[in-house]
């Protein structure tokens, strides 16, 4: 078993208590709003829920009683510091009839918190003892109880000081202990150290961390294993000029011990810098250099990664901007390496208002090589676009195209007999749109979209072109009001889709019909019908419709908001029998306050009917809850 010191927190806690009645005493007028701010919740939750599947029923229920008291208060003055006392206290019983599940859950969560002298070095301190407790009888005689605590401590401190380098400190202790059975669950207990460190040089900031991260595991066979690490950062921001600006970092972590995966650091060396150059509006350069490393073993793989990555940007007009980068990569796995260089441009024209157009290129390199095998890639690809649009006083047209063609060259070397492969692609898109802009009975858009693909392999069988027309309407309207109260109103929704595809690909006619309505009533009711039909080439999916409806209200009554809803679901495919399913649900709920008490009644109802299977639920839920 480990432990924390037990005895000494239970003094100290006696200590405190024993010196708060002496002010609460001799003091009194001091004690209302300066240490005694009493708050806390009450909360009682009743749930039911039974679950059916044909003939098979499940039942639950359980009752959830929660209770919470904090207070917060002043040191004497607020100057020398605040204190924070909380408790919460939870229970849980709940109960399965199927299964002859009875479960009891009880929660304890007890912290306190104090800071000291805010304003000249912030110093907190910080504890807190949760326990928890599970028991399930899950037959006669057969019991499971699974009882644990945990047990946290820490404090931070800050010291400000003018002419002198910023200075904070922060640690952190976690225990957990299984009070039960601890062959089940093994002890643990994580220490963390945090220290910090920044001040300025002149035009430069540094910024040091050092972390400090143990964990000790009471391991079942061999009594307790420690796994520690250790973790140094230091950053730089340094300003040159006004025009000028370098960042560094680096980082030094270290791990020893056994390993636990999650509460301690990873082996890591690495380093990396920043510049960031801007002459003018006109122009500006950035560079960056990272390196990092982490170590092998014998159970563990060594890593490399080495990254240089440059760009740069030119406006010599309004209109025109351009960007060329590149970027290095290489990556080191144990005795295999990869390296990857890569080239980009880029430039963009706009002469007038709605008109862009741009071109792109791209090449790089990437080989891999490794285990007397060398597989090396030269890929490069082109781009270019063209987008006008153009607003009418009723109508707005909006057009565009595009062109990109890529080419991909493999070689592999090595045993056996590799094959070489090219493979270029070649894609042309053209989009049409158009709209009407001034909407007094409905909104309409319609769009076209035209895709030419050329793929080509050696490799592999060639594959035809591909082809794809896709036309899209989509109609709103909201024009419908008053139709039958002064505030009520009809909102329509639908879209059409049609795609043709010919050559690879799902090859054929897919259509998608889709249309909805919704109407707004009496300030709190929704209403509303919809419709959705899936027409899929043959041998991908099968044909379906959709159909779904809604009905929902909610109404205010003095403190009491009453929400009704029930919305249904049909789904029919070709056959009348594998995509067909039928869903109902009904929901219900009402809200109650006064002062504040809250009181809350939530039940819901469902169906669900598939594949001649019926599965259904319904659940109540109650709660009541006070705040003070």
């Amino acid at each position: 078993m480990l432990h924390l010191g037990k005895r000494t927190f239970f003094s100290s806690g006696i200590l405190s208590l024993f010196i708060l009645l002496q002010v609460i005493i001799l003091f009194p007028s001091r004690v209302e709003g300066r240490i005694i701010n009493l708050g806390g919740s009450l909360d009682f939750s009743y749930g039911h829920i039974r679950t059916t599947q044909n003939a098979r029923r499940d039942e639950t229920s359980f009752i959830q009683q929660r209770y919470n008291l904090h207070n917060f208060g002043e040191i004497f003055d607020p100057r020398i510091g605040t204190f924070l006392v909380n408790g919460t206290f939870l229970t849980q019983d709940s109960k399965t009839k199927q299964s002859s599940l009875d479960q009891n859950f009880e929660f304890h969560d007890y912290s306190f918190a104090l800071n000291l002298l805010p304003y000249i070095s912030p110093f907190s301190l910080y504890y807190q003892r949760v326990n928890r407790a599970n028991d399930n009888q899950v037959a006669v005689n057969n019991q499971i109880t699974i009882r644990d605590r945990v047990t946290t401590i820490g404090g931070n401190w800050s010291l400000s000081v003018p002419r002198l380098p910023r200075l904070s400190l922060s640690y952190n202790q976690s225990e957990l202990e299984s009070t039960d059975d601890s062959t089940r669950l093994p002890n643990s207990l994580s220490r963390f150290f945090n220290l910090e460190s920044s001040g300025r040089v002149r035009e430069t900031t540094l910024i040091a961390r050092y972390q400090f991260n143990t964990t000790d595991v009471a391991r079942l066979s061999s009594g307790v294993q420690k796994v520690q690490g250790n973790a140094f950062n230091l950053t730089t921001e340094s300003r040159l000029s006004s025009k000028l600006f370098l960042n560094t970092y680096s980082r030094l972590a270290n791990r020893g011990g056994g390993n636990a995966t999650g509460v301690t650091f990873a082996q890591e060396r690495g380093l990396g810098a920043s510049v960031f150059y801007t002459p003018s509006v006109l122009w500006d350069t950035h560079a960056r250099i990272d390196y990092s490393e982490t170590p092998g073993g014998t159970n563990a793989t060594d890593l490399k990664r080495f990254t240089t990555f440059w760009s740069g940007s030119y406006r010599p007009t309004n209109e025109l901007d351009m960007v060329l980068s590149a970027r290095y990569f290489q990556f080191d796995v144990n005795d295999a390496r990869t390296t990857s260089p890569y080239l980009d441009y880029h430039v963009n024209y706009r002469p007038f208002f709605g008109f862009s157009t741009g071109y792109g290129s791209s090449i790089g390199n990437t080989m891999t090589s490794g285990s007397g095998s060398e597989v090396d890639t030269l890929f490069h690809r082109h781009r270019t676009f063209v987008n006008y649009s153009r607003s009418l006083e009723i109508l707005r047209y909006t057009s565009s195209y595009a062109l990109s063609y890529g080419v991909s060259d493999t070689k592999q070397k090595g045993p056996g007999s590799p094959s070489d492969e090219r493979s270029t692609d070649l894609m042309n898109t053209l989009s049409l749109g158009v709209e009407n802009t001034r909407i007094r009975i409905v909104h309409v858009a319609l769009a076209y979209t035209f895709n030419h693909v050329e793929r080509r392999s050696r490799t592999v069988q060639d594959l035809e072109d591909q082809r794809s027309h896709v036309i899209q309407v989509n109609a709103d309207s909201s024009y419908f009001r008053g139709i039958f109260l002064e505030e009520d109103r009809l909102q329509l929704q639908s879209t059409a889709s049609l795609t043709h595809i010919d050559g690879f690909g799902p090859s054929g006619v897919t259509l998608l019909l889709d249309g909805r309505g919704t109407y707004y009533f009496l300030g709190g009711g929704t209403a509303s019908l919809g419709w959705t039909h899936q027409d899929y080439p043959g041998g991908f999916f099968l044909e379906t419709d959709v159909f779904s409806e809604e009905v929902r209200w909610t109404s205010w009554y003095g403190n009491a908001t009453v929400t009704l809803g029930i919305r249904g679901s049909q789904t029919r495919g070709p056959d009348g029998r594998s995509l067909d399913r039928d869903t109902l649900a009904s929901t219900s709920t009402l809200a109650y306050r006064i002062g504040k008490f809250r009181f809350n009644l939530d039940h819901q109802w469902s169906t669900d009917r598939s594949s001649g299977v019926e599965y259904g639920s319904q659940s109540i839920f109650a709660r009541a809850s006070r705040s003070f």
